[in-house]
């Protein structure tokens, strides 16, 4: 397993079957320098946008055959039967590192900016992950100072479970800081927090980018934004406006969708493509 297009040690057969697992979506004009990649039985990808692009970036140097979709196990049971959310409230989870142009962020200033538009009556923003970087956490902070925006780090999973299950939405703006298709690698690659989101019963918001339009379908089970004037008309409509830009029954559409997620899945999956190399 790896953040690489290959092991980094190549013709090699280190057991009867050979295989790799790589997450990351590598840009198609990159260059591929393993002569070859073939003595690999099996090379295993998260998620349908990352295939698409481990593909083209093998330049016809691998079997295409050999690339096998294996969805990360997100949960074991969905958890939406009874929940009884809160208007109005949204969360968001993800590392919080600083912004870097080209990497997976986050986008956290520009949603803060966003809410900050808005009255602090009309809505509750909780920002929830694992702190990287200290100074960059109290940069967030101060932003959020006199505003109903509430930066939890490095809580537990029953903490964010039960906030999961008190918010209506769920935002994930990874990649929308860049043009569509720019830099894959910035883009969400598959989006656990996102699926973790839908199995608590959140309406997912995702930025137009990477896996989630494989599976959200817009004011369908979510909604898609293009880029964050997008989002902020979005938010507008949810809150000001009072809009339903989606379907009354999106958690029973979702369910269905993201049981390809789940722990019995990933069980049967695995044992599939382990079964057929």
């Amino acid at each position: 397993m790896g953040n690489t297009k290959a092991p980094t040690i190549t013709n090699h057969k280190f057991a009867y079957k050979n295989i790799f697992h790589s997450q990351f979506p590598y840009d198609y004009k990159s260059e591929w320098n393993i002569s070859n990649i073939n003595f690999l039985d099996c090379i295993i990808v998260n998620s349908e946008f990352t295939h698409k692009y481990y593909k083209q970036c093998s330049n016809n140097k691998l079997d295409s055959n050999k690339i096998k979709i294996l969805y990360p196990l997100c949960f074991e049971k969905v958890n939406n039967g009874l929940i009884r959310k809160s208007e109005n409230t949204f969360i968001m989870i993800g590392r919080i590192f600083p912004y870097n142009y080209g990497e997976n962020n986050k986008n956290y200033t520009f949603i803060i900016d966003i809410f900050k538009k808005f009255s602090n009556k009309l809505y509750t923003l909780f920002i929830i992950g694992s702190c990287k970087n200290q100074e960059y956490l109290n940069y967030l902070i101060q932003l959020t100072k006199s505003t109903n925006i509430h930066i939890l780090p490095d809580i537990d999973d029953d903490k964010k479970y039960s906030l999961l299950s008190q918010c209506k939405y769920f935002i994930h703006a990874t990649g929308a800081d860049n043009k569509f298709g720019e830099i894959p690698s910035s883009e969400e690659h598959f989006g656990i927090s996102t699926i973790e989101a839908m199995s608590n019963g959140c309406l997912p918001i995702c930025a137009n980018r990477g896996f989630p339009p494989f599976y959200i379908k817009h004011k369908e089970n979510g909604l898609l934004f293009d880029n964050f004037s997008d989002l902020y008309l979005l938010i507008e409509d949810l809150i000001v406006n009072k809009k339903i830009l989606y379907n009354n029954n999106f958690i029973e559409i979702n369910n269905k969708i993201i049981d390809k997620f789940s722990k019995s899945s990933y069980i049967s999956n695995l044992s599939n493509i382990l079964l057929n190399i």
